[in-house]
């Protein structure tokens, strides 16, 4: 784990699942898999700044691209009608309120407004039911103070980590099942035909959403057209390109292995995570 991603999720993490409800977070790794503009709008500076840092790490093994301020101050808030993608933190509420299609995260009040136009894909939505119970452990409603939820008094600070590792682990293991990164690419190939690197051309990107549910084209066809997605397949054709010759001929074969595998692994972390919040209950 890199120091900058450590730190991100040691600080920010446990507010984010402290001070949102499960619904509320999954919003947010939606628009942040979206590339939408998102500012988070809380009075409390280090609560605002951590969380505005850990964000980006809700989606990995994506990793955010564009703009990415943790505290933006009053003299600049007209950075936040740039029509570009960003994660921007503030204190107070603009004067001039927010564009209607950005995404606003009020921490104190533990709501998310402005992603009701967001194309939802229903197994980024199911995550609610599989990571719900070890979130309702550690978060509770909250009468007694500036925010309306707030982490329980019981949980000890090794098990918060405990807990929120497995779930961390879990969201990625997920969103690589989700996006199959390496079934994308095939088409990629199948409508390349000069020197690398590996591109999504107006054919690949039509191609595989042939292939894809109609209920989950709006989603996925956005979610295409992101820095975040273009990145990510970059790392995916460099790391195919840096493969021996025997190992590009098994890959088909390997794909489903790896496949597998996830599916195991997050089966395990899953149960693991009950084990945890079992104790916390």
């Amino acid at each position: 784990e890199r120091q900058p991603e450590a730190a991100a999720v040691r600080l920010g993490m446990p507010y984010i699942f402290a001070h949102l409800s499960i619904g509320n977070i999954i919003t947010l790794i939606t628009a942040l898999l979206l590339e939408r503009r998102i500012v988070v709008q809380c009075a409390d500076l280090a609560v605002l700044t951590s969380t505005v840092m850990a964000l980006p790490w809700l989606v990995r093994p994506f990793s955010w691209q564009t703009s990415f301020i943790p505290l933006v101050p009053p003299s600049l808030y007209t950075f936040l009608a740039a029509p570009v993608p960003y994660i921007a933190g503030v204190l107070t509420y603009p004067v001039g309120g927010y564009d209607n299609d950005v995404v606003v995260v009020h921490m104190e009040a533990d709501q998310v407004v402005g992603a009701d136009d967001l194309p939802r894909l229903q197994r980024v939505d199911e995550l609610s039911v599989k990571l719900g119970p070890p979130h309702d452990h550690l978060s509770e409603p909250s009468t007694s103070s500036d925010f309306s939820r707030r982490l329980k008094l019981s949980v000890d600070q090794a098990t918060l980590r405990e807990v929120l590792d497995g779930v961390l682990v879990i969201l990625s293991s997920e969103l690589r099942t989700m996006i199959p990164m390496r079934e994308i690419r095939g088409h990629c190939l199948q409508h390349h035909n000069g020197p690398p690197p590996i591109e999504l051309t107006p054919e690949a990107k039509a191609s595989w959403l042939a292939t894809v549910p109609p209920k989950e084209t709006a989603f996925m066809s956005q979610l295409l057209d992101t820095q975040i997605f273009a990145s990510r397949l970059a790392e995916e054709a460099g790391a195919f390109e840096a493969l021996p010759q025997t190992s590009m001929t098994a890959d088909k074969g390997g794909e489903g292995e790896s496949a597998e595998m996830s599916k195991e692994v997050v089966e395990e972390l899953t149960a693991q995570l009950a084990k945890v919040t079992r104790r916390l209950a």
